[in-house]
């Protein structure tokens, strides 16, 4: 009898170690303790980046891929272009830009810098050296001889020698690559381009001349 009773103990008591058992292991996985909710990432600048599609006073709206921001700047705000100094007139709907700065309470985003960025055509694209200008219409002798019209406009974004540009400074001899809108006539309407100008003489590094074989230059 006292046999059965201590077995019946024991069975319960081992039931009882089990049950806590399973259930501390289902709560609480030793391995992986439960640290509570990720803090915010630290160190990391807020940034807006983006096209332009507004721009009202000191306020800008870019269209980013997490939808429309709206970008509150100030006189303390720093802008450039292209590693140009720039200002708030610079900034056109259409244009690229990237902000950083800090974001208010109202979940307004206030700009510390505003940097302009020259915007990747996408589409035809036609490089050449510069035969003509004739007003907004370039003409370029292609590497294969052939002739390339590329009509520019108000929209077409310049650059030259890595600095903002415009169509008087297209010069012949130039060479130019232009990307944007093929017309029916094949006439290529600029969206960017891009002008890198001939070298003056005297810029190019000489090659060195070999030594005669054999020839020895005289110790003084």
């Amino acid at each position: 009898m006292k046999t059965q009773l201590l077995l019946g103990l024991m069975g319960i008591v081992m039931a009882v170690v089990l049950t806590f058992g399973l259930t501390s292991s289902v709560l609480a996985d030793p391995l992986k303790p439960y640290a509570g909710p990720k803090p915010a990432e630290q160190g990391k600048v807020p940034k807006v980046k983006g096209i332009v599609t507004a721009v009202q006073a000191s306020v800008i709206t870019v269209s980013t891929k997490e939808g429309d921001k709206t970008v509150v700047t100030s006189a303390q705000t720093v802008y450039s272009r292209e590693k140009n100094p720039a200002i708030l007139a610079d900034v056109k709907i259409g244009n690229v830009i990237k902000a950083t700065g800090t974001v208010g309470a109202d979940g307004k985003f206030l700009a510390t810098t505003v940097e302009i960025k020259m915007p990747e055509a996408e589409g035809p694209e036609v490089e050449g050296t510069v035969a003509k200008v004739d007003g907004a219409v370039i003409s370029l002798t292609s590497k294969d001889g052939s002739t390339k019209m590329v009509v520019t406009n108000a929209q077409t974004t310049f650059r030259k020698a890595d600095l903002p540009a415009s169509v008087a400074d297209v010069k012949v001899g130039d060479k130019v690559e232009a990307k944007g809108t093929l017309g029916g006539d094949g006439r290529l309407t600029a969206e960017t381009l891009k002008v890198e100008a001939p070298k003056a003489p005297g810029q190019e590094k000489p090659h060195p001349e070999p030594h005669p074989e054999g020839k020895k230059t005289p110790r003084p």
